[in-house]
């Protein structure tokens, strides 16, 4: 059944724009919906990918990448040139510590979930790597190029499951694109939305091994959805920590890694070629960092992955406080909402306090109060 906010909406726009073909497209919105909520409505354990209309076919190229061993594959990507994050991929910036960690730490035969598995950053060369994978994406421009690139690379028992992931099954609305979609609370285009409980339960999934979820917010939600399946399963997890997508929906990126350490997690922070120990209460001092949690000892996870163990440097962190400076605002004002909970020997040291300096400055307005709610 359609929301009556999408009802009311389509109607609002056919009455008061009256533009040539809005009446034909808000059609197809309204029949596509009610086709979504059939669909979820009797979704069993064998049928996940919710009927869509299919989007416009884009621009597409070959980029062909290779793994730690030496493996090549094929990313499908967007060639109109128009989208930064496909841009990216072509210039190898996936392929940063957190990505480069996850390639060597996966196992053939492991099952792994990809939470946000965007066009297959992840999920292609994790199949490539023989791991059981389930690629959960809630867009359907980045679905078309994750299916191309499973098909070129002959992952034919890749999984793709084209829902946003929540604590529950029902709609969401669907914000952003690209890299940055996002499930809200209301939006004309709405997706499904399903929990990695739910879908386990369903497929009769007893074990999965690894998790990595980068959902643009909705990191909480998701957890709270797979309560199960991490009590049962322990699945090492990888996760991005963005707190501009925590302030948007409202909570602390602390949160999310409080979440993990009542789950019995041990957290580290991906940095470079180590993993850094840390605590949930401690500060982030970049709006954006990745965490691996594992209940494995060190022993086992230095071995396993071939990375030593060591805590991130006071020096390190005021580099990286200094690097934002080659960010945007948004990124500067992240670290002015923190700069106040920062150890006396970052928060004092001459080179962030003449660049707090400089920034306080961009703290006004709405973005500044979004940054301290994802902070707090």
């Amino acid at each position: 059944m359609v929301s009556p906010f999408s009802r009311s909406v389509a109607h609002a726009l056919r009455s008061v724009l009256g533009l040539n073909g809005l009446n034909g497209r808000l059609d197809r919105i309204e029949t596509q919906l009610a086709r979504l909520s059939e669909t979820l409505s009797t979704m069993d354990r064998t049928k996940w990918t919710v009927e869509q209309e299919p989007p416009k076919a884009p621009a597409v190229a070959w980029i062909t990448t290779s793994l730690p061993n030496g493996t090549s594959y094929e990313l499908s990507v967007d060639a109109s040139g128009h989208d930064p994050y496909h841009h990216a991929i072509a210039m190898g910036a996936p392929q940063d510590a957190t990505w480069r960690f996850a390639m060597q730490w996966l196992r053939p035969g492991e099952v792994f979930f990809d939470l946000g598995a965007n066009i297959g950053t992840f999920s292609i060369p994790a199949g490539m790597l023989g791991a059981r994978v389930h690629a959960f994406e809630m867009l359907a421009e980045n679905i078309v190029h994750l299916e191309r690139s499973i098909n070129k690379n002959g992952l034919g028992d890749l999984v793709v499951i084209q829902a946003a992931v929540g604590d529950h099954r029902g709609f969401a609305g669907a914000a952003g694109d690209s890299a940055w979609g996002r499930a809200v609370s209301d939006a004309v285009v709405q997706v499904p939305t399903i929990s990695i409980d739910d879908y386990a339960h369903a497929r009769g999934i007893h074990q999965v091994e690894v998790m990595k979820i980068d959902v643009e917010g909705s990191e909480q939600r998701a957890l709270a959805g797979s309560t199960d399946l991490i009590a049962r399963c322990k699945p090492d997890v990888i996760m991005e920590s963005n707190t501009f997508a925590c302030g948007l929906h409202g909570y602390s990126y602390q949160e999310i890694l409080r979440q993990l350490t009542d789950a019995g997690y041990r957290l580290y922070r991906i940095y470079q070629d180590r993993l850094c120990p840390w605590e949930a209460g401690m500060v982030q001092e970049i709006a954006v960092a990745d965490y691996f949690a594992s209940v494995k000892s060190h022993a086992e996870i230095t071995e396993r992955s071939g990375r030593m163990i060591s805590p991130l440097s006071d020096e390190e962190k005021i580099r990286n406080i200094v690097a934002t400076d080659h960010e945007t605002d948004t990124h500067r004002k992240h670290v002015l909402a923190v700069s106040g909970r920062l150890p006396p020997t970052i928060a004092g040291d001459a080179r962030v306090r003449a660049l707090l300096d400089r920034w306080a400055l961009l703290a006004n307005g709405s973005r500044f109060e979004i940054m301290r709610i994802g902070t707090a």
